[in-house]
């Protein structure tokens, strides 16, 4: 009985992605569960096309039975002396990357690390998909604090929080002597530099937040930076509320 030649063959795609090449070079992005058939299973045919195992094609890559289950993990990232906020999809055991960019690019259900392919819990990428909808996320990457408070919001088991594990001494760095924002007639101590860059960041971000520390320290002033460089760059009018007993000197 002679040997059937399979035309159809696997490759790796992008050193992380596995793909079923036909005999006319299209490529055909499998599910975890047809893959698995195939491997395990001794399956023949899927899309009506022929196919051998794909460790047959590919020696160097093995293939685990065990699927991974995968999170969104959120960690601190430096940009330009702020903090940001920087979100990826990980495996959960060891927080290794899934490189996953565009989740609405395909239905991803595995992955190769480390020359082993894994498939993924089921369901696990469309429940992901479906809390970065509900916290309006578009991509992974950098998210605003804004974003990352709705995140929070959701308490998914889904979403590993790392913010905590912030390097101050490479976030906190003393900020620039002088403050572009020629509207503002007043001297700032470097720690209200420090205040007013922290509150452009939370404006910017469209986030909110409170800025509290003993009286006589200079939060005024800081907020009226912030609001002064507003104004600067033609943004709508700011609304300021007050205790009335209290002396505003905005000269």
């Amino acid at each position: 009985m002679g040997v059937v030649e399979i035309s159809n063959y696997w490759e790796v795609e992008n050193n992380d992605y596995l793909v079923l090449v036909s005999q006319d070079g299209s490529k055909h992005y499998l599910t975890a569960q047809e893959i698995y058939s195939v491997e395990f299973k001794d399956k023949k045919e899927v899309h009506n096309l022929e196919v051998s195992k794909p460790s047959t094609d590919l020696e160097k890559v093995n293939f685990s039975k065990v699927p991974i289950d995968i999170k969104l993990f959120l960690e601190p990232i430096e940009e330009n002396g702020e903090i940001r906020i920087n979100i990826r999809i990980v495996e959960e055991q060891n927080k290794v990357e899934i490189p996953i960019k565009d989740i609405d690019s395909y239905n991803r259900s595995h992955v190769i690390i480390d020359n082993v392919w894994r498939p993924f819990v089921k369901g696990a990428l469309r429940e992901i998909k479906s809390i970065l909808e509900k916290a309006s996320i578009n991509n992974i990457g950098k998210i605003t604090i804004k974003e990352y408070m709705e995140l929070l919001k959701l308490d998914s088991p889904l979403v590993i929080d790392n913010i905590d594990n912030i390097p101050q001494k490479n976030f906190y760095k003393s900020p620039d002597k002088n403050i572009s924002n020629p509207l503002f007639n007043g001297q700032l101590y470097p720690y209200q530099k420090q205040g007013v860059k922290w509150l452009n960041m939370i404006v910017k971000d469209e986030a909110g937040c409170i800025l509290a520390d003993e009286m006589g320290l200079g939060k005024t002033a800081q907020v009226i930076a912030v609001l002064t460089s507003e104004y600067q760059m033609n943004k709508s009018p700011s609304l300021v509320v007050y205790n009335g007993p209290i002396n505003l000197d905005t000269k």
